[in-house]
């Protein structure tokens, strides 16, 4: 009779088979669909410590009993035991591993295998402990869903597949050598990378020379999947599956709005980042080396870091400017015992490393093969569409080395031209889920963009940001892409940065957010090639389309005449513009007048960025007559500090008095 067959052949609780048999079986009842269908997967290809592996062909439609008949038929009773906990460790599932390993003992089967010698009692938390971890799984249990309803939500568990990690930093040329692979030979390499991958537990823990890191960094490219680990690694921490050394966990998003206080201690940061409420900090900070701060996107930190000794903190309770607090505890002034785990993409690592010594480097590469079937099956509801969707991948060379879906989102693409392009269209038709669409530095070109184009005008396509710098594009793509614009009004973000686009490819771009049912929010065209004459359209604009809230010009030739227009469009009163970008525009003090007349009119301004522009120390002086202005909105202000004498930077010290809610940066 057949294994499908054979409900009853679990042996019965009478012999010590059978009580193995039984065991086995409750702890497996006891599991979730998704991760019994985990610890199917791990018995077919996971590390088993010598033990054989089972056929997936056996597991792949196996129930809770199915799969213990497997198990006790190709191991012996207690071995199948030992392959069970193996097993739940092997999928982060310590609390289940305990409670088999447990039950084991107290059903007269002592042997303590050396393999859980780590799965441990959890010990007894204060009240305030076990309260933050309740709220920490509370906050991390979800992820928006942001083709749901507002407010909507899934379950992180649910969309998250577990990415490759290497424990090793790997250099330019290794990562350019996978970039550039395709098809079948870039799945070889994820095979080879998969084969000697780490977990996240592992992160911290000893190396060869069994020294344990206190600084960890771990890298990956753009939408590589490093703050869902991040969350995922929270979620993880307060259900006590990693990281059980650590008393506490905090997460700070570099991107997120506890960055944008003024001022703060770490201890308000620590509580900021509690959502629960306050904290006993006191107790909280009298173990530093019991606690982990997870710094999420590094890269996204716009702080020089470069601060003298002497304007570091030395107490996490002392009160300073962020900048300044998070420096302070980079550079190990406070809480040195404490442990970082950091997250950022390669670009920054030269940043990070000038003031910070990185004593362990990881790498997330992206999902092996299986992981990357599961995440498709995950993200439809439909299988029948998921299998559809993910054949199609598998069948174009150029997506099937790009396909490093996490959460909504196409990211890290790699050596994209208009010809994947075309067959990309057809999986944005049919993933109305996919709200982030990133194919930056590809050869994507004009062509290309013009198929995406008409994907994205689709009534399946769900994309909410659209990101293409550094895509040889030119002047040619604009017109498509501003036909988009009013007719998928639910794109929000559009990147085209880095591209050859001049004055005649805003003009362009200028019709399509012209037309009322455009609902672009945030517009980047850093290093477009862009004059004066770019801004004249871009002034003309900013009345007539209310949901544009940023727009970042920075690395173009706009001069102090393109200040001059974009600065009528901002006294505008039907302007809503919150973030205004022109670093690097070779501006000179000669535009601060019309800054000026801005900032004393606009109510919606309230990031200025002038950073690298020579204005001078006059042209600053001009700029502090309107910051303090009672009527003023800005809150941040970037600025160069190179070329401004004593006197000028005293005195936009003196606004912090006049004006305690404006924060200056310089770069």
């Amino acid at each position: 009779m057949g294994l499908r067959g054979s409900k009853e052949s679990v042996p019965s609780s009478s012999s010590p088979q059978g009580t193995a048999g039984d065991l086995l079986l409750q702890a497996l009842e006891d599991l979730s669909k998704i991760n019994f269908k985990k610890f199917r997967h791990a018995l077919a290809y996971g590390d088993l410590q010598g033990r054989n592996h089972i056929p997936w062909g056996r597991l792949e439609k196996a129930d809770w009993i199915d799969t213990t008949n497997l198990m006790m038929n190709s191991y012996s009773g207690e071995d199948a035991l030992d392959v069970a906990i193996i097993v739940f460790k092997h999928i982060q599932l310590r609390e289940a591993a305990y409670q088999l390993q447990e039950k084991r003992e107290k059903g007269g089967k002592a042997k303590q295998l050396p393999v859980c010698k780590c799965v441990k009692r959890p010990p007894t938390l204060p009240d305030y402990q076990r309260d933050y971890k309740k709220a920490i799984c509370q906050e991390y249990s979800h992820i928006k869903d942001q083709n749901a309803r507002v407010g909507d939500s899934v379950s992180l568990e649910s969309r998250y597949s577990k990415l490759v990690i290497v424990n090793k930093h790997r250099d330019e040329e290794e990562r350019e050598h996978e970039i550039m692979a395709m098809g079948q030979r870039h799945a070889e390499i994820m095979k080879e990378q998969a084969s000697s991958s780490i977990t996240v537990d592992d992160l911290f823990d000893p190396g060869p020379d069994v020294w344990t890191p206190k600084v960890v960094v771990l890298v990956g490219a753009a939408g590589m999947g490093k703050t869902m680990t991040a969350r995922k690694i929270m979620l993880d921490w307060a259900s006590d599956k990693v990281f059980a050394k650590f008393d506490y966990v905090f997460y700070i998003h570099c991107r997120e709005g506890n960055l944008f206080t003024r001022e703060a201690s770490m201890a308000e940061l620590i509580t900021q980042c509690c959502p629960s409420g306050s904290l006993p900090l006191d107790k909280v900070l009298e173990q530093p080396e019991k606690l982990l701060f997870v710094i999420d996107g590094f890269d996204e930190l716009r702080f020089s870091f470069h601060l003298p000794e002497p304007e570091l903190c030395s107490q996490p309770k002392e009160k300073s400017l962020v900048e300044i607090t998070l420096s302070s505890l980079f550079r190990r002034r406070f809480l040195p015992e404490s442990s970082l785990l950091i997250t950022t993409r390669p670009a920054a690592l030269q940043k990070l490393s000038r003031f910070l010594k990185c004593e362990r480097y990881a790498e997330i590469v992206g999902f092996s093969e299986v992981e990357r079937k599961e995440y498709f099956y995950k993200f439809f509801n439909n299988a029948e569409q998921a299998a559809a969707v993910f054949q199609f991948v598998r069948g174009n060379e150029a997506l099937l080395s790009t396909c490093l879906l996490q959460v909504r989102s196409v990211l890290g693409c790699c050596n994209l031209t208009a010809a994947g392009c075309r067959d990309l269209t057809a999986v944005l038709g049919a993933m109305p889920s996919l709200a982030q669409l990133d194919l930056s530095d590809n050869p994507v070109e004009d062509s290309g963009v013009r198929m995406l184009c008409r994907a994205l005008a689709g009534p399946g396509c769900g994309t909410q940001k659209l990101w293409l710098w550094q895509c040889r594009l030119t002047e040619g793509s604009c017109g498509a892409l501003a036909e988009v614009l009013p007719i998928c009004p639910i794109l929000r973000e559009l990147h085209l940065g880095v591209n050859e686009l001049g004055d005649g490819g805003v003009w362009q771009l200028s019709e399509g957010l012209w037309d009322p049912a455009c609902r672009l929010q945030t517009l980047r065209l850093w290093q477009c090639q862009l004059t004066e004459e770019s801004c004249r359209a871009l002034a003309a604009v900013l009345p007539v389309c209310p949901s544009l809230r940023e727009m970042h010009l920075g690395d173009n030739e706009l001069g102090d005449g393109g200040v001059r227009w974009l600065s009528e469009g901002l006294r505008d009163p039907a302007c809503r513009l919150q973030t205004l970008s022109l670093w690097k525009c070779q501006l000179t003090g000669a535009c601060c007048k019309d800054l000026c007349a801005a900032l004393s009119t606009s109510r919606s301004l309230e990031h200025l960025d002038l950073s690298e522009n020579d204005l001078g120390d006059g042209g600053v002086w001009l700029l502090c007559e309107s910051l303090g202005h009672p009527t003023c909105a800005l809150q941040r202000l970037w600025l160069k500090k190179s070329g401004l004498n004593e006197e000028t930077l005293q005195k936009l010290g003196a606004l912090k008095e006049i004006n305690p809610k404006l924060y200056i940066g310089y770069i």
